[in-house]
């Protein structure tokens, strides 16, 4: 996430979206740059079967950005 998640939050916060799924996006960004930034890497919590290493920010950021397509705002 790094610099690109720092600046799409920036945006965001400075455009006050008023839909749910903006705020989803930014608190899963932010939770990232957060961990980034105290850690020095971003905590991944679950592996499931079969697939790839997640933690709920990414979730969070999938989800809200699924939101925004399917509301289309």
């Amino acid at each position: 996430m790094g610099w690109v998640g720092a600046v799409i939050i920036g945006m965001i916060v400075v455009k006050r979206p008023k839909s749910w799924a903006w705020w989803i996006v930014v608190g899963g960004g932010a939770s990232n740059v957060i961990d980034r930034l105290v850690r020095g890497y971003v905590v991944d919590m679950w592996k499931l079967p079969l697939t790839a290493w997640f933690n709920l920010a990414d979730v969070a950021i999938v989800g809200g950005a699924i939101w925004l397509i399917i509301s289309r705002k």
